[in-house]
């Protein structure tokens, strides 16, 4: 799992041996790879030429992914807007690798970043389980033992604070379109220039879900009925990387003259929300929707290791307490307590981190009809280029390169290789059937299943509708049925008190369909019965459970 700034390598098992299997595996992978000039070929880029009448080509794994990337309009924008808004630190560099310089990385300098960065002493170890902790640190030390105990992390890896500017900015830029290509843009803040509090980064997540959680949030809604654009660009708050960032805009503008009226509504609507702040029933809603977040941890549908895991390197991966990233009773109690004395607490910080925040980058991004073109044809004149300067014999040479690259790539591991991976024999299985309560009742004429399982006081229900009443000529609008639901209000409540009711009941309200074969002896045909439903999932705590169904 890669990021800007860090690398990560989870492995989970519920077999005890099976995980040190894995733990064994990925230990040494990271720390003993079998890199050699071939890995940097197959999985970064290298020359391809099969016939020596023939041109050369670009080819590789990480290029042609990243070739892929780029051939997105809003992957375009956004790697722009991030370039610019951190100019001078490890930010501000695509760290997937941009296609067009790729190509310049040597071996030597591939080679050397994974033996400075890929060190034990610029990692965190994590565990996360029930398996003995003496276990563990055996484990490590078989791997950790070899290595220099007191190396220090490269100080390259400590990402510096990009130094905030005074006065807002904008720029353009263009991206490889068809003749139906059309403008987006977007306005992007960096908030901050040092670490935020619990508190502050907690008052930051409300305002972002107050302001663009859900289409009917006030700057979303303003931007979605505007007419200006096909669609909003809701980036909104993040806190992933060291410094946060706030980003707003639209794509499918009709006009590209119409981007300063985007602009203009969104800082309009900003100084409105600052001066009249939010209905108290909204900020309600939102605390307990974050509230309910934050208690469940996303570990409704997520491992709970790695859930723990991810949050916890949000600090400490800059040196900060992980256990900080976790905690959240305090600062939410005293986020509360600010409001309930009727601080502006939002609308200071709509005042003071956006508004008169002078890092502030306006980026419209425009469509170029000739721009794929000059990229091929640029591509294919720096490959010529290259083979200009080439011999013949050097030319022979990577012909032979290509034809050994792809057999290695065909060739399948020998024997011995193979015997070295690790494995689980039957005696390793647990031979207990592991199997989810079910308690099958009626209700109403209803069937109902129950699972009573350790939810940490959350209910997860889902209740399954039947689409074979639905005619097939209306099948196609099923998904957005399913949208409509949720987003355009009721017989008794407007699109914004749904969504208030169920921001601050639930848990959240969704809804999936499903399509899948049955099967059994109840059926009395040899041919599975197809069974489509359409299912409404929503989960809340057990209090509030009861109200949301009635």
């Amino acid at each position: 799992m890669t990021y800007p700034d860090r690398t990560c390598y989870p492995v989970a098992s519920q077999n005890l041996k099976d995980f040190y299997n894995l733990v064994n595996v990925y230990m040494d992978s990271v720390l003993h790879p079998a890199i050699t000039p071939w890995t940097l070929k197959q999985e970064g880029w290298h020359y391809e030429i099969e016939d020596a009448s023939k041109p050369l080509t670009y080819k590789g794994v990480v290029y042609n992914e990243m070739k892929g990337v780029y051939s997105s309009p809003d992957s375009i924008h956004m790697r722009r807007c991030k370039e610019e808004l951190f100019p001078d630190n490890t930010y501000g560099v695509d760290s997937g690798g941009d296609p067009v310089v790729i190509p310049n990385l040597t071996w030597e300098k591939f080679e050397g970043f994974h033996k400075k960065f890929y060190h034990p002493s610029n990692s965190r170890i994590y565990f996360y389980g029930d398996d003995p902790v003496a276990a563990r640190l055996e484990l490590l030390e078989s791997y950790l033992a070899e290595f220099d105990k007191n190396a220090e992390a490269p100080k390259e890896s400590v990402v510096e604070w990009q130094k905030k500017r005074d006065t807002p900015w904008s720029l353009e830029h263009t991206y490889p379109a068809g003749e139906d290509g059309k403008p987006l843009m977007s306005i992007n803040w960096l908030l901050n220039e040092k670490p935020l509090t619990a508190q502050e980064e907690m008052a930051m997540d409300v305002l972002n879900d107050l302001m663009l959680g859900t289409p009917t949030a006030p700057l979303y809604k303003k931007l979605r009925e505007s007419g200006l654009g096909e669609a909003v660009m809701a980036g909104g708050l993040s806190t992933v990387l060291q410094q946060a960032t706030f980003s707003v805009g639209m794509k499918g503008i009709k006009d590209q003259s119409k981007v300063s009226e985007i602009e203009k509504l969104i800082l309009g609507t900003l100084e409105e929300l600052a001066k009249d702040g939010f209905d108290a029933s909204a900020v309600e809603a939102v605390l307990n929707s974050l509230e309910f977040r934050l208690r469940e941890f996303n570990t409704g549908g997520f491992p709970r290791g790695l859930s723990y895991m991810l949050g916890s390197m949000n600090q400490w991966i800059y040196d900060r307490d992980p256990i900080d990233a976790l905690r959240f009773e305090k600062p939410l109690a005293d986020l509360r307590a600010r409001l309930a004395k009727g601080e502006p607490v939002f609308q200071d910080l709509i005042t003071k981190l956006l508004l008169k925040n002078g890092h502030r980058l306006t980026v419209t991004t425009l469509p170029d009809t000739k721009l794929e073109s000059k990229i091929r044809e640029q591509e294919a004149a720096e490959l010529q280029a290259v083979r200009e300067k080439l011999t013949e014999d050097e030319i022979k040479e990577l012909v032979k390169e290509t034809m050994t690259l792809k057999q290695r790539q065909q060739a399948e591991d020998p024997p011995e290789k193979l015997a070295m991976i690790p494995s689980l024999s039957m005696d390793d299985l647990d031979k207990k059937v592991r199997t989810v309560p079910l308690a099958v009742g009626q209700e109403k004429g209803v069937k109902v299943l129950r699972h009573d399982l350790p939810t940490n006081g959350i209910v997860y229900a889902d209740f399954g509708l039947d689409m074979r009443v639905v005619p097939v000529d209306l099948l196609p609008l099923v998904p957005l049925f399913c949208r409509c639901l949720t987003e355009m209000g009721t017989k008794s409540k407007s699109d914004v008190e749904l969504s208030k009711f169920i921001r601050t009941h639930t848990g959240g309200v969704g809804l999936t369909t499903s399509t899948s074969n049955k099967y059994g002896a109840a059926n009395k045909v040899p041919e599975p019965e197809v069974v489509s439903n359409i299912f409404v999932r929503a989960k809340s705590t057990y209090p509030r459970a009861r109200k949301c169904s009635t």
